[in-house]
């Protein structure tokens, strides 16, 4: 009887010292609660591991295995995470702290983050993750980029929103979705109100024009909006209601097929109803977003990340715009489908190809004095891009092949005898860049890295009128050949950057200095436009359609500093850039009354300097982030470079903790001077005087297992500086509610 009970008791406790287990949950950020994709959890010195799928989940099944064993949770952008396995047992959400220097807010926030810009030649890089913006109560993607002290944005009556950045103008811009040039061939600007922000993993920018990978019209800068492809939930439907009776819901899907392929919807609607402030008329928006999405992994590494890929998205937005005032109509539709493969094939092969095809259609009616005027334009384009790099042991070099061919059908019916009634413009854009990264490792702490980087583009194009009918003196149409017929020019840029990378155990800094030619070609815009070939107060001005020309100089400096040493401080960043711009030929656009094409004239010489700086701080566990940011720009011609103010600061603030969420926004902007049409059809100059004023978002997330739940709240300028243009108030408060479910 001794003996037998000797012998169960021994099971049991070999039972107790070595048997299986299960260990299973969610892995979470440990101040906003979201899910943490990518994290690999295993077994510290045994061969037992798993990864956390795109919902944070995760399943570690163990086999004879005792409890004294220590499971380890290790990711790039967290602290490493052990915990005892009895007591991993017992748990079923894991908390990561981020780790400051790893993440390196401003350039990567997580393995998915790495940004496509990053490819160019370095230079100041903005990454902002949906972290920032998701669940804030943004209305859209300009609305979140408005408080950034480099950038304005532009919003018309319309609900049609550009970007300016570095006080030049809109069509300096280059919008990027998903590696698509979204700008259009008609006037190079992309209106960002046509982008659903509920559907966006990230924004990358790049301010400056020493960009050689994007093109030469990136003369201030480059916008790269990403996508989601691969969402953590399965459907999610958010409502908002707002200021002027507006309100937007948004419905999306996503679905996983065989492991391999990832499929997502969206639709959102919205509409607004504002009135003009003597109550005698009104403005009425309304859109359409409809957008999906197609990935196919054809390959995956160890950790389970996309080697090869194959994605198609589809986008169609429709903007319809009503002024009761003026009797003026606004519709627009812009489509856009892409096709994109992705392949990285081991550490010295990446290939990336991009194929898509845009169309927008635009349709404007105004009634002035009762005459009546209807414009339409069709504008259709083809966007081929590749590109192949090639690692080597101290150097990577980058090659890509760029193909754009537009064509734009434009018509005008008026009552009123302007000068073109319709017009047919074609456009063909074929550019080759070659990008050289020097990498030399010194073997110091202090300064790990000097790399040194070069790249050559050239770029050919042809633009071309097929055909244009005018209004002749006696009022009657005739038909005419193309005025300018064709135009073809080509142009070789040439660009350099040295960037020096070091610090210590704590600390962290980068220096870059980059320097460069940019040529910017006309547009389609500019062909339909009318030549102003004599200024008799500046006859030294003379319109011509050669390209604009742009030489740039930029330093920038970027420090972060942990302090583990001080209890309420994890740590700071700074960024100071400065920058100077030379211009040759730069075109300058204005408005007669019965024209809906301006004229335009070229200053000679023009002159954009500015300087910028940012300072961050990351307190209690990175649960609040505070950025002081201040800008001055220097503008030599107000009238090429309209609406930009020379200086703005801004505060902000953002709390996270356990799913709440506050952001602060405070921001000054100093006068701008512009041109707009007034009601009765006429333009001239409008001088906005410089305010100030603050945003809030604040948002609760409730997370019920498979169902979250999150309320919303956003207030625009709060503090009501009821700024009046042409009757319509254009600096008022808004506010706005929301609330989201998502399974």
């Amino acid at each position: 009887m001794k003996v037998f009970t000797f012998f169960i008791s021994f099971l049991f406790v070999a039972q107790l010292w070595a048997t299986d287990f299960v260990v299973k949950g969610k892995v979470r950020h440990i101040n906003t609660n979201e899910e943490i994709s990518d994290v690999n959890i295993y077994i510290k010195d045994l061969p037992f591991g798993t990864t956390t799928d795109q919902h944070g989940r995760f399943e570690l099944k163990l086999e004879n295995i005792d409890l004294n064993h220590i499971v380890v949770f290790d990711h790039v952008a967290y602290d490493t995470l052990q915990i005892p396995l009895k007591k991993a047992l017992t748990i079923s959400d894991f908390h990561l702290d981020p780790n400051l220097l790893q993440i390196n807010k401003i350039i990567v926030e997580a393995k998915k983050a790495r940004s496509e810009l990053a490819k160019d030649l370095p230079q100041s890089l903005t990454i902002i993750s949906a972290r920032e913006f998701e669940g804030k109560g943004y209305i859209d993607v300009g609305d979140l980029l408005r408080v950034d002290q480099t950038i304005t944005i532009e919003e018309d009556l319309s609900g049609k929103k550009t970007i300016s950045m570095r006080g030049g103008n809109a069509e300096d811009v280059v919008v990027f979705y998903n590696g698509v040039k979204m700008n259009s061939n008609y006037d190079n600007v992309f209106d960002l109100s046509l982008i659903n922000i509920e559907d966006v993993e990230q924004v990358e920018i790049i301010k400056g024009s020493n960009t050689a990978l994007f093109g030469g019209d990136a003369f201030s800068g480059i916008i790269n909006i990403i996508p989601k492809f691969k969402q953590n939930y399965t459907a999610r439907f958010i409502q908002k209601f707002g200021s002027y009776n507006s309100g937007d819901w948004n419905l999306q899907l996503n679905h996983k097929l065989f492991d391999k392929i990832y499929f997502s919807y969206n639709q959102k609607r919205a509409g607004s109803k504002r009135p003009y402030d003597d109550e005698n008329g009104y403005l009425e928006n309304s859109t359409i977003h409809n957008s999906a999405n197609l990935v196919y992994d054809l390959a995956e590494d160890e950790s389970g990340l996309s080697k090869k890929s194959i994605s198609m998205m589809y986008m169609r937005s429709e903007l319809d715009h009503f002024n009761s005032q003026i009797s003026s109509e606004i519709e627009d539709l812009n489509q856009l489908g892409s096709v994109r493969y992705n392949g990285n094939i081991g550490p010295v092969d990446n290939l990336k190809l991009v194929a898509s095809y845009q169309t927008l259609n635009n349709r404007q009616v105004y009634l002035f004095n009762f005459t009546n005027f209807e414009r339409s334009f069709f504008n259709d384009n083809i966007y081929l891009n590749f590109e192949k790099s090639f690692l080597f042991e101290k150097f990577s070099f980058l090659m890509a092949y760029q193909y754009e061919d537009g064509t734009l059908n434009f018509n005008i019916d008026s009552d009123l005898r302007t000068n073109i009634k319709s017009a047919v413009f074609t456009r063909k854009k074929q550019g080759g860049v070659g990008i050289l990264k020097m990498n030399t490792p010194t073997g110091s702490e202090v300064l790990k890295t000097a790399d040194i980087s070069f790249s050559y583009r050239f770029d050919h194009i042809l633009n071309q009128q097929k055909d244009i009918i005018r209004w002749d003196s006696n009022l009657e149409q005739e038909f005419l050949p193309g005025i300018f017929d064709e135009n073809t020019w080509q142009a070789g840029v040439i660009k350099f950057s040295t960037q020096l990378k070091g610090g210590s155990k704590d600390l962290s800094y980068s220096l870059f200095l980059s320097a460069g030619n940019n040529v910017k070609f006309p547009t389609m815009f500019h062909q339909l436009s009318t030549p102003r070939q004599f200024d008799p107060e500046n006859p030294e001005i003379v319109a011509s359609l050669n390209p604009e020309k742009n030489k740039s100089t930029e330093i920038g400096v970027e420090i972060i500093q942990e302090t583990p040493h001080i209890k309420t401080i994890d740590g700071w960043q700074f960024n100071l850039n400065y920058f100077t711009n030379l211009y040759e030929n730069k075109f300058r656009s204005s408005y007669s009354v019965v024209s809906v094409a301006p004229s335009f004239d070229n200053v000679p010489n023009a002159s954009l300097d500015g300087i910028e700086a940012t300072a961050r701080a990351f307190l209690w566990g990175d649960k609040i982030t505070i950025e002081l940011g201040a800008s001055r720009y220097f503008i030599s011609d107000k009238a090429a470079f309209p609406f930009k103010s020379e200086v703005k600061f801004i505060t902000k603030a953002m709390f996270d903790y356990h799913g709440y969420s506050f952001k602060f926004n405070w921001f000054k902007e100093g006068e701008q001077v512009g041109w707009v049409r007034f009601a009765d059809g006429r333009y001239g100059a409008i001088p906005l005087d410089g305010y100030s004023n603050f945003d809030l978002h604040l948002s609760k997330k409730f997370d019920l297992d498979y169902v979250k739940v999150n309320v919303t709240f956003s207030g625009r300028n709060l503090s009501n500086d009821n700024t009046i243009l042409e009757g319509i108030a254009i600096r008022d408060r808004r506010v706005y509610v929301g609330m989201g479910v998502e399974y």
